[in-house]
């Protein structure tokens, strides 16, 4: 993938609250979902982008369930002919990750995430303006 040498910025609207987590999310989907409207809010509109933090936020719940799989049950199986097989729930936990990494890349939840989707600029401007900001209360009033 090719990446343009100045990705475009846009402005999205900031949530005045975090929505609410929709019901049929379990304890870690719903600590996900209001992790990632923290931390994603300010460029993710509920309307467009609430289904794809809902299925990110129920993966979380089927990751907690299968890990939970794993401790009970163990990391290793029995195959058909009597060998040491890696459980499927192992090979189910992989394969649900590998959706946790592209809903993370799609959501802007990482740097070259975040650059792909054009917010770098915006995170090293709000640094910017802090370290402004922290000046100008060191120098004291003029």
């Amino acid at each position: 993938m090719i990446l343009p040498a100045n990705p475009p910025i846009f402005a999205a609207p900031v949530p005045v609250k975090l929505p609410h987590p929709p019901r049929n999310l379990g304890a870690p989907g719903r600590a996900c979902w209001r992790k990632t409207w923290k931390a994603a809010g300010k460029w993710l509109v509920l309307a467009s982008d609430g289904p794809v933090v809902e299925r990110y936020a129920a993966l979380h719940d089927e990751v907690a369930e299968l890990r939970d799989l794993i401790a009970d049950r163990g990391r290793v199986g029995i195959g058909s002919m009597g060998q040491p097989v890696t459980a499927p729930a192992v090979e189910q936990l992989r394969a649900v990750e590998r959706l946790l990494l592209e809903h993370e890349r799609v959501l802007g939840l990482g740097p070259l995430s975040r650059s792909r989707l054009g917010l770098a600029v915006l995170q090293v401007e709000e640094k910017a303006d802090l370290i402004a900001q922290l000046r100008a209360e060191r120098q004291g009033p003029s």
